[in-house]
């Protein structure tokens, strides 16, 4: 996904959130007490603070503030280069002692990562990323990056992946820079310190760069974080925090061991020197809070937190609500998988007087998105019981209200273990056979509670279980998508030997009481590329990682359609419950994509510009991204011959193209072609030396372009082609005298399929060689040439080489798919290949395989 694509998503996943107002939302209180907050007009007790100690509120640093006003101002305007105002030399002090190491305070924790990161990480070093780290550490290390530090990502808590990276890179670099979290921020977890010990035993230039931004204050001694209470102090260790949540100040620090480094981050950190600093009233609440952390009390504060922590964590359990994990953070994640389902939950919880988070996409996966809870020393035990009572009576009622069940959740978070487990024994397979699958019956939910609707999914795996005049009257006339074809293509790709082309068929037809069609569909499961949309540059680099691993970076995806048909392959009736038609397939196909292993839901190939499909599309957690134009000619039945093609080129308006060009050329050159068919008992048969050719020029073209980056087609796809009705080859020959080949073999192919008023042109294969004249151009009049002479009306063109055929007169059309990724740990690598590409390097970015096998060059 490109960084425009992903911006759009994001955009669209949290613009949903806003509209239903669970996210960018103002509190209307006057007072705050820590504890409650307004909305809507309606007090909530909140459990959406990060305020974990309640020490916003406490008299101490509000008397600090007002002191630290009094004396210096609402700010001290200067870089910290030259000046810096006179409370943060004692803060600096406070803070030192707090932590038993040289502190760096800065302005805020992320502008600490960016002012140290840079200058910890060079160009000798390497730096592996845990895949959850924060945010803010991601973006410093791109900076890094961008001045000759080699990354990796890694994925979320495993040790394994990290043990072999390090034994990889440790012999590569002077220093390699472990990055991660010490309270991850969404689920609550934490790292194996125990673990992390023995690598730094292990590796002597390992060295670890921790966020404890979430563990600061709540545990160790003076509050000094999570992370140290568990760990401890390590030489090779650099901890930064915030002074921002349970601190309950503003800021951040970075603390290091060596105190030359802490001065080299001082002097070169940019943004330390040129952004803004503390201001002094917020520098006098930190003084306050420090001085409290010194203190004895911070262990009673501490204790009072955990008690709370304990107490809920029972409550939650006894309950048997979905915890993901339970821990000692007062941050809890309960599972919800849908978007939808976190939603309404979270509009439960609030409609009964309680405020809660959502935890969703990009933070989490879209289908792992939950309720993130956090508590603070505000809350009792009666707040903490009644939370519990809530979320126990509502969690099954949004379960009913979205359709989903307990069981269906609970899979969804248990993916993950059981994708990873089946592709370290290298099993591509599904989980188990769907052949016999014949039909399921299944109960739309009411669009409200007057409009009950009852509907009925027919599903099955194979195309000659429907009727054939039923199916073609709906999705017949569109690209490939006729019954025989699909009957075709089922034999063709059937018990492969390599998985990307062993597809999985799932064919859904939904009907109303009345035994009406209100939407039909099809889906294939088979493992694709996971950079097939991406720009060629980024999958050429790719590719040359793959020369070690054919499938690094592949995954199992089910999607709506084929890699053989184009086009919308979803029929609705817009008259009839296509909504809940549509949930029903999204559902099943759900089902289907867990069970055979799939870690992507893709919908595809649909008109771009449908709001109401885009709602009921991202509702279910699918995101929008747009696809290439596909392009068709619509003006075939309007010329009869060369000379009524130009005229009719020349009068069509708003177009930039030369008819002297196309003239010179293209028409003028058509006779240098000699231009063979190839029709299944209409033309002679092509012989086996031919169609294995036919199958050589697909490939160059295959091998050049990658802007549809997807596995070869079998290697007798071109003969199956030939022997279904509806399909025939056309191939272009030159002769020698005009820069033919010298054994007189095709310099181009296509394959096409009729079928009414359409013609098709799905597959083509060039010899790549440069001559006067351009075969391409040549293929797409010889096309047009051949549709018009089938007396269709229509040829499709497919996506890609825009500007030659809209020279030639064809549209674009606007198209877009839709995603669901249950793991983005390949999205997030991909994107580590994105900034290499971007960066301009030119070494293959490493990459790590889930089958552990070192892809670094």
């Amino acid at each position: 996904m490109e960084a425009s694509e992903l911006q759009s998503t994001i955009f669209d996943v949290v613009n949903m959130g806003r509209e239903q107002r669970m996210l960018h939302r103002f509190v209307e209180d006057s007072v705050l007490d820590g504890k409650h907050l307004q909305l809507d007009g309606r007090s909530m007790l909140s459990f959406g603070s990060c305020s974990y100690l309640g020490l916003e509120t406490d008299n101490r640093l509000r008397e600090g503030v007002r002191r630290a006003v009094d004396r210096y101002g609402t700010q001290f305007s200067a870089s910290r280069a030259y000046l810096s105002a006179p409370p943060y030399g004692e803060l600096e002090e406070k803070l030192s002692a707090i932590f038993g190491g040289y502190v760096l305070p800065t302005s805020s924790t992320t502008l600490g990562h960016l002012s140290a990161i840079p200058v910890l990480c060079q160009e000798k070093d390497a730096v592996l990323m845990d895949q959850m780290v924060h945010h803010s550490v991601q973006l410093a290390v791109t900076q890094a990056r961008a001045q000759g530090t080699a990354v990796e990502l890694i994925r979320h808590g495993d040790a394994r992946a990290l043990e072999r990276r390090l034994e990889v890179l440790t012999a590569l670099h002077r220093k390699v820079w472990f990055m991660l979290d010490g309270v991850y921020s969404m689920f609550g977890d934490m790292p194996d310190t125990d673990e992390l010990k023995r690598l730094l035993g292990r590796f002597e230039n390992l060295w670890l760069y921790v966020d404890d931004a979430h563990g600061m204050s709540i545990a160790g001694t003076n509050g000094q974080g999570m992370h140290l209470s568990r760990m401890g102090w390590h030489p090779r260790m650099v901890l930064a925090t915030s002074l921002n949540k349970a601190f309950a100040a503003a800021g951040g620090c970075i603390i290091f061991q060596d105190e030359a480094m802490r001065d080299r981050v001082r002097l070169r950190g940019g943004p330390y020197t040129f952004g803004g600093p503390v201001q002094p009233p917020m520098l006098g609440a930190a003084l306050a809070s420090a001085a409290i952390h010194l203190s004895p009390e911070i262990i009673t504060l501490q204790a009072k937190l955990r008690g709370g922590v304990e107490h809920l964590n029972r409550q939650l359990l006894s309950r048997k609500l979905p915890l993901l994990e339970m821990n000692n953070t007062p941050i809890f994640f309960l599972k919800c998988g849908p978007i939808r389902m976190s939603y309404a939950l979270v509009q439960r919880l609030a409609n009964d007087g309680f405020y809660v988070t959502v935890a969703t996409y990009p933070a989490v996966p879209l289908k792992r998105s939950g309720l993130r809870l956090s508590i603070t020393a505000h809350h009792d035990s009666k707040d903490l019981d009644q939370l519990a009572q809530a979320i126990e009576h509502h969690y099954p009622l949004a379960l009913k209200d979205v359709g989903l069940a307990a069981e269906e959740v609970e899979r969804l978070f248990n993916f993950h273990a059981e994708a990873h487990q089946r592709k370290r024994a290298g099993k591509l397979t599904r989980l188990f056979d769907l052949t016999d699958v014949r039909q399921t019956t299944a109960v739309a939910a009411p669009r409200s509670a007057s409009q009950p609707v009852t509907l009925h999914l027919e599903h099955t795996s194979s195309i000659r279980d429907i009727d054939p005049k039923e199916w073609n009257e709906r999705l017949g006339s569109r690209s490939t998508l006729t019954h025989g074809n699909l009957a075709a293509l089922e034999e063709t790709f059937h018990n492969r030997a390599e998985p990307e082309n062993n597809w999985g068929w799932h064919y859904f037809v939904v009907k109303d009481p009345e035994n009406k069609v209100v939407a039909s569909t099809f889906f294939t499961d088979t493992v694709w590329k996971d950079d097939m949309l991406m720009r060629q540059e980024v999958s050429d680099r790719i590719e040359q990682l793959r020369v070690k691993d054919p499938y690094l970076l592949t995954s199992k995806v089910m999607a709506m359609g084929s890699l053989l048909t184009e086009g919308n392959h979803l029929y609705l009736d817009r008259d009839g419950p296509w909504q809940e038609a549509l949930t029903l397939i999204l559902d099943e196909a759900a089902k289907i994509q867990r069970a055979v292993g799939a870690t992507t839901l893709v919908v595809r190939d649909l008109p771009d510009g449908d709001a109401e499909v885009d709602a009921v599309l991202l509702e279910h957690g699918l995101v929008k991204m747009p696809m290439p134009d596909s392009l068709s000619a619509d003006h075939i039945a309007l010329w009869k011959n060369e000379e009524e093609f130009v005229a009719m080129m020349r009068t069509r308006v708003n177009r930039n193209r030369s008819t002297k060009r196309i003239k010179q050329e293209v028409l003028n050159v058509a006779s240098k072609f000699e231009v063979r068919l190839f029709r299944k008992g209409v033309d002679p048969a092509p012989s086996a030396d031919e169609l294995a050719h036919f199958y050589w020029l697909y490939q160059q073209v295959k091998s050049r372009k990658r802007r549809l980056n997807t596995f070869d087609l079998p290697a007798d796809i071109m003969a199956k082609l030939w022997a279904t009705p509806g399909w025939e080859l056309m191939s272009m020959h030159l002769s020698e005298a005009d820069e033919g080949r010298p054994d007189s073999k095709a310099v181009g192919v296509v394959a096409s399929f009729i079928e009414g008023d359409r013609m098709v042109a799905l597959l083509c294969g060039l010899d790549g060689v440069q001559r006067h004249v351009s075969v391409y151009r040549q293929m797409i009049w010889q096309l047009m040439r051949r549709a018009n002479q089938a007396g269709v009306k229509y040829l499709e063109m497919g996506m890609d080489a825009e500007h030659e055929k809209m020279r030639m007169g064809c549209e674009p059309r606007k198209q877009c798919a839709y995603f669901q990724l249950t793991d983005h740990f390949s999205a997030e690598l991909i994107g580590q290949v994105v900034q290499s590409v971007s960066l301009g390097e030119t070494a293959p970015a490493a990459a790590q395989s889930d089958k552990g096998e070192e892809l670094d060059d």
